[in-house]
């Protein structure tokens, strides 16, 4: 009877975090020369909270320090590690070189790349933009600018994943040159997807690492090097 309980009782822990929802409520706010952001995570029906406020500069810099090393394999495959380095690009070089970074190792996960869009949800999405630029002429043209670029981003993630737009604001100043701009939104995925995507991250991985493309650097790719 206690190894039924236990059984019964692991079953439930295991349905409850698969399908708990890790959520992230980021706020950005810019008035005149002062800015700052507000992320809140929260997971395991809110028991598990985080959150933190700061200007947006040293949220960025404190960004730099943070490294996620993953060790996959075991005694018969050599192990591979993973080392994710946030770091801001110091000159166009580094911004390339970092970009191409970046779509070499979408295309090798584009698999669990994918799973993870299609299964995250943002919701409450909220932009205010206030601006003016002391020229009424050239404040209208923006007007119609903002408004289109904003809508065609919209759009578009809305046709990769599932979004929910609350409200979009425009305010142009025709008499004083200003910018102003709040964003809200919250983001959402079950546990259980990441869990889903990190098993495809993993086999993609150890097979790249066996056929040796694991993009290691910027200037190699399956067909070999330039």
């Amino acid at each position: 009877m206690f190894f039924i309980w236990i059984t019964i009782a692991l079953f439930v822990m295991s349905f409850a975090i698969y399908h708990a929802h890790l959520r992230l409520s980021i706020t950005y706010k810019k008035l005149n020369n002062n800015d700052i952001i507000i992320v809140q995570l929260s997971t395991f029906y809110g028991i598990i909270n985080y959150s933190i406020e700061m200007p947006v500069l040293d949220f960025i810099n404190k960004m730099d320090s943070y490294i996620i090393k993953f060790k996959l394999g075991n005694k018969r495959r050599r192990k591979i590690k993973y080392k994710f380095n946030f770091k801001r690009p110091k000159t166009i070089g580094e911004f390339f070189d970092m970009l191409v970074n970046f779509i070499n190792k979408y295309k090798l996960h584009k698999e669990s790349a994918d799973y993870i869009i299609k299964k995250t949800y943002t919701k409450d999405l909220s932009i205010k933009i206030e601006y003016g630029l002391n020229d009424a002429y050239i404040t209208a043209i923006c007007y119609g600018l903002f408004y289109i670029l904003i809508t065609n981003i919209i759009i578009y993630m809305q046709s990769h994943m599932s979004l929910q737009v609350k409200d979009i604001i425009l305010k142009p100043f025709f008499n004083k040159e200003v910018f102003n701009l709040e964003f809200n939104c919250i983001i959402g995925i079950k546990i259980g997807h990441i869990i889903s995507a990190l098993k495809m991250f993993i086999k993609t991985s150890r097979g790249s690492e066996i056929d040796g493309t694991a993009y290691r650097r910027p200037y190699e790719n399956n067909y070999g090097k330039y």
